[in-house]
């Protein structure tokens, strides 16, 4: 049923500090830890693909007089797959993620979020080197420590944050229809696609001055 296993590890453990006028206003830390798995299957008739797992544990913190943020403690863990048939005229692509992410403030409310990430194509030859192609992509984001819960002035990003601890998970949904051809002295690709967000995460001005930096807040919106 399978043929390979790779198993990745990482480790990275990154610090800066940020000058305002020259001196260090505030020293970030930032410690994160990573696996991923994946079980490459054998091919059986029209079916092959994979399927994996990955994990990461992230040690957040901000000091300084103006940190932006409480420690953090982030946690996330997925699974995921992508699976093809492939039949003499056309193929199929499917694939799917969930995944769970985790925080854990110092001092505020803990967050989690769990979404589900899936996709599906499919490719019809109508002539030599010609195809059509059609793709549906559902995607699935947590917001980031920093969207929920930087809250002071950030000399490095020129603004004063403000976050939002009560944002919600950001979803999108697309459509492409392609028409493609590849040969030898041509190469053509016509697409037809549209995107739709849903609870959009961004940063928004709001006209008012803060410690000498300009107000932005993260909202959302479709």
């Amino acid at each position: 049923f399978l043929e390979q296993f790779e198993y990745d590890l990482g480790y990275s453990d990154y610090t800066h500090a940020e000058l305002d006028q020259g001196v260090p206003a505030t020293q970030f830390f930032n410690k994160q830890f990573t696996y991923r798995g994946v079980f490459n299957q054998k091919r059986r008739g029209p079916l092959s693909g994979s399927f994996g797992f990955w994990g990461m544990r992230r040690d957040y913190v901000a000091r300084g007089e103006e940190a932006l943020t409480p420690p953090v403690d982030q946690n996330g863990f997925a699974v995921f797959g992508l699976e093809e048939l492939r039949y003499d005229r056309v193929r199929f692509q499917f694939g799917g993620r969930l995944e769970h992410n985790g925080y854990s403030p110092v001092g505020l409310e803990a967050r989690g979020f769990t979404g589900a990430s899936g996709s599906a194509g499919a490719m019809l030859p109508l002539w030599q080197d010609g195809s059509f192609v059609a793709n549906y992509m559902h995607s699935y984001r947590a917001p980031a420590l920093e969207e929920l819960y930087n809250h002071g002035p950030h000399p490095g990003n020129l603004a004063y944050e403000i976050g939002n601890a009560d944002l919600r998970r950001e979803m999108a949904d697309g459509v492409e229809l392609s028409l493609r051809h590849q040969g030898h002295n041509l190469r053509l690709d016509t697409s037809l696609f549209r995107y739709q967000m849903h609870d959009f995460v961004y940063f928004s001005p709001t006209g008012e001055i803060e410690d000498n930096l300009p107000v932005n807040e993260y909202l959302q919106a479709d």
